[in-house]
């Protein structure tokens, strides 16, 4: 335990707010600046004693530490941290002041630094520089750590297909294989000719699909619709059915308390693919807004797949907290940002899929779209969404097949078609030839005069 007991209160010997971002105080040429609290005051003497009555009853709980009412205290905030009132003067002349606890993250609340500081009393001693993690034997190796997995759906750049590239020695000459939805075509790319499904958001009708998919060559259209169009608006059409559905892979069953769960190995969800060790987005508590990222975003360290038979699939695993870049050079790495578990390292939370917003990126590090997968279904009948079609392709039974245009040919040409009988009572090669209808000889055009008519005087 990383704290010191006296008859005055409680200390904390460890810290990693040491070299920390603090706010610049400059309340003389701005409306809006950060005060630095003295320790004194009542605000900070407010959160030293919430903050040590929280960790007396944790010693308590844990630790076998005895104190009395007069130890209930905090002596001062671990090493590099500091209390800052937040004042902003509003138009109508009133001023909003708001209290933050600076270190190596910030904090609103002793509440909200309650468990980091309980996670500084229990770790021991470091740069806090790495991820921390219970069993890193168990875990999957950060620097290796998959952006793209099999079976996910994602968008590609055909202009940078199979194309040759120059690679430095130090990057992973890495290639994917990828099936293009509906033309079912092969192609091979880097990395760098791929995004997230979740990274672009193409806004394309139910009408416009319906038009497309009941498009046929014998119906008249106003408008031409170009085959790669067609194929294109199918593709997507397809690919946001499959992401409103996830899919449980690999189960095995684990008894725990006399009860049996069915575990997994990994989880298809919405366009991608969630397994255990990878770290997932969490949806915000706190806002609404899918657009802004929280300063400090929360994410969980998945260590198992389970079905909850009451409530269905849920995720267990280690809350984490993501704080400022720390190294900005070469290619990014999870740990070249700080990050931090948000609770007692004896703890595991247990997080509903409906509350996980998706797969964490690092080439797209402050993605906040959220995935919205709530149809189950099974591996076979998701993969089968993407390869045969679509539940409105497969209601309206039309074929797949590319219309170059859709604007339909005469009436007229269809009496000129070939009718040719194959059966086995066809007649020989040379009596077929009478049954195709020729086109018809153009025939001189004969010139009939009209007879004049003599007018006849109108009669008065």
């Amino acid at each position: 335990m990383n704290i010191v007991i006296t008859k005055l209160g409680i200390s904390v010997t460890n810290s990693d707010g040491v070299g920390s971002f603090q706010p610049t105080n400059d309340s003389e040429s701005s409306s809006c600046y950060y005060r630095l609290i003295d320790s004194e005051e009542p605000k900070a003497c407010a959160w030293l004693n919430k903050l040590g009555s929280f960790l007396t009853n944790w010693l308590k709980d844990n630790g076998n530490y005895k104190t009395n009412k007069v130890k209930e205290k905090l002596l001062a905030f671990p090493t590099g941290y500091y209390l800052y009132e937040y004042r902003k003067l509003n138009i109508d002349g009133t001023v909003r002041s708001d209290t933050y606890l600076y270190g190596a993250h910030r904090f609103r609340s002793p509440s909200e630094f309650s468990p980091h500081l309980k996670w500084l009393v229990t770790k021991e001693p470091s740069s806090f520089l790495n991820l921390p993690v219970q069993n890193q034997a168990s875990r999957t190796k950060m620097a290796k750590y998959a952006e793209y997995r099999t079976g996910e759906i994602v968008w590609v750049n055909l202009l940078k297909a199979n194309e040759p590239r120059k690679v430095a020695p130090d990057v992973d000459k890495v290639k994917f294989t990828i099936k293009l939805v509906v033309i079912n075509i092969e192609v091979n790319l880097r990395r760098t000719g791929m995004l997230p499904w979740k990274a672009y958001d193409p806004k394309i009708s139910d009408s416009l699909f319906e038009r497309v998919i009941e498009a046929n060559q014998t119906e008249p259209r106003i408008i031409i619709i170009e085959t790669n169009i067609q194929e294109y608006v199918r593709a997507v059409h397809r690919a946001k059915e499959a992401a409103l559905t996830y899919s449980p892979m690999k189960s095995f069953s684990v008894s725990e308390k006399s009860v049996t769960y069915q575990h997994f190995e990994a989880l298809m969800y919405g366009a991608e693919v969630i397994r255990a060790g990878d770290l997932v987005r969490l949806i915000p508590e706190d806002t609404e807004d899918k657009e802004v990222e929280p300063e400090y975003p929360e994410f969980l360290e998945i260590g198992t797949i389970f079905k909850n038979p009451e409530k269905g699939i849920q995720l267990t695993g280690n809350i984490l907290q993501r704080g400022k870049l720390l190294n900005k050079t070469g290619p990014l790495k999870l740990e070249d940002y700080k990050w931090w578990i948000s609770h007692d390292l004896n703890e595991e939370f247990t997080i509903d899929l409906e509350d996980v917003a998706g797969r964490f990126y690092l080439m797209m590090p402050h993605l906040t779209i959220r995935t919205k997968a709530n149809i189950f279904k099974n591996v076979n009948d998701r993969m089968s969404i993407i390869e045969s079609g679509s539940d409105m392709e497969k209601l309206k039974s039309i074929p797949v097949t590319p219309i170059v245009s859709v604007i339909p040919a005469k009436r007229t040409l269809a009496k000129l078609s070939t009718r040719i009988d194959n059966s086995d009572s066809s007649p020989s090669v040379k009596k077929q030839k009478r049954y195709i209808v020729q086109f018809p000889k153009k025939r001189p055009v004969k010139i009939i005069k009209k007879e004049k008519f003599k007018t006849k005087p109108d009669v008065e």
